[in-house]
């Protein structure tokens, strides 16, 4: 996992997979998901960071993870 922070505009990126992404779709407010050519995330995209230190925590910790036509709900109640 490689994260780029960006101080200027409080935006932290984070690599989860290291290959180029084909699309991105907004996760949530402030956090957009780019995904790879298999339809799963391969990076993360989260503006004012310092505001979503939980959601930061929650993909270092592996717990964070995106699935294709997945709402935020899913996410918290572990629902694929």
């Amino acid at each position: 996992m490689i994260k780029k922070y960006h101080d200027k505009t409080d935006s932290l990126y984070v690599v989860i997979r290291d290959i180029p992404a084909v699309d991105t779709v907004e996760y949530m407010e402030d956090v957009m998901v780019d995904l790879g050519d298999d339809g799963m995330a391969v990076g993360y995209d989260i503006q004012f960071s310092s505001d979503h230190k939980d959601i930061i925590d929650m993909i270092e910790r592996g717990e964070m993870k995106y699935y294709p036509k997945q709402t935020m709900s899913q996410v918290q109640f572990g629902v694929r």
